[in-house]
């Protein structure tokens, strides 16, 4: 396979909890990205739908439990689950 570096400028604050995402998913941001690009390249456009902009707004509570959350991420402190069914056994879902 013959690779090439694919370079983009993101916000810092996106980038930062793409990151914690990615790695409490077991994974890193380049395969995440290598997964994006393949979905995108097999739908034939975004694999989501992507029809309106997306902002991003927290107030209140909301704003509250994402503050706490980083705050958890930075510390190593956050729970995690071992698996998905884990997360929705917790849910209730």
């Amino acid at each position: 396979m013959n690779t090439v570096v694919l370079n983009t400028r993101i916000d810092r604050d996106e980038k930062k909890l793409f990151t914690q995402i990615a790695k409490s998913l077991g994974t890193t941001p380049a395969t995440a990205l290598k997964k994006l690009v393949r979905a995108f390249i097999d739908q034939g456009g975004f694999p989501f739908d992507d029809s309106h902009e997306y902002t991003y707004e927290l107030k209140g509570e909301a704003l509250e439990s994402y503050n706490q959350l980083m705050d958890e991420l930075a510390r190593g402190t956050a729970k995690r689950y071992p698996n998905m069914q884990a997360l929705y056994d917790e849910m209730g879902i």
